[in-house]
């Protein structure tokens, strides 16, 4: 890095019901911390992709922030240029302590490069440093994460997976693993784990003679309703039907 990264604005916003703007295209970098809520933002790839609370996002300089509130956000904003490699596109990762504890000490609700205090300046670069370096450690993690997800789904797949399950076992936000797999995949995560489960169900069909309820529980659903209706819009058979055509 040639030098520290140079402080444009940082503002802190409470239980905002709405943006002020629903798009802004910025001069420079911009990052915004979300303390609480949720909203969503139009990212890079033209997806809309939800941010939820302790989740960051980091705008490129030049990028319009297409942007909604779902649920009713407090949240920080720091503007900032740097001459430190960024990525071209947006990038949701999930807030450290190190930065959560510099955001608590900042002092200031809205300043500008013009006037902002010595603490906030403090702050705001230590935060920024911190950013890009999580940044630049995620785009060289990056292509293991996609590898990394689909080994949890094929090892845990008849357990009670979810997306915050997988984000926590990863330590990565909803939306960077989502992006990521899809990316490699072509998938959803949970597109991925339907499939594992799915292709269990088939082959306990036709090879056992467990009833359905026993099936679904072994596949990892615990409603068998669910896995029933689920099977037949898959495969376009009920199960009972999949198993006395396919049955040997």
């Amino acid at each position: 890095m040639n030098s520290l990264p140079n402080i444009r604005l940082y503002a802190h916003f409470k239980a905002k019901s709405r943006f002020q703007y629903e798009c802004e295209t910025y001069s420079d970098e911009a990052l915004f911390f979300l303390r609480s809520g949720k909203f969503e933002f139009l990212n890079s790839d033209g997806q809309w992709t939800a941010v939820t609370a302790g989740d960051a996002v980091f705008c490129p300089k030049g990028f319009t922030f297409h942007r909604n509130v779902i649920e009713t956000v407090t949240l920080d904003m720091i503007k900032f240029s740097t001459h430190a490699d960024t990525p071209l596109e947006t990038t949701v990762f999930r807030i450290n302590d190190r930065i959560s504890e510099a955001l608590d000490r900042t002092v200031s609700r809205f300043c500008t490069e013009a006037d902002i205090d010595s603490i906030t300046r403090h702050y705001c670069t230590d935060i920024c440093l911190e950013v890009e370096k999580l940044l630049l450690s995620a785009e060289k993690g990056g292509t293991a994460l996609p590898c990394e997800i689909e080994s949890l789904i094929n090892d845990r797949y008849t357990e009670n997976i979810t997306n915050d399950m997988l984000c926590e076992l990863l330590n990565c936000s909803e939306a960077t693993m989502i992006a990521l797999i899809k990316r490699a995949k072509n998938k959803t995560p949970q597109q991925l784990l339907t499939e594992k489960r799915l292709k269990l169900a088939r082959r306990l069909l036709v090879e056992t003679n467990d009833n359905v309820y026993s099936i679904a529980e072994k596949c990892g659903y615990s409603d068998p309703l669910y896995f029933s209706r689920l099977f037949k819009s898959q495969t376009g058979l009920a199960a009972t039907e999949f198993r006395k055509k396919y049955r040997i």
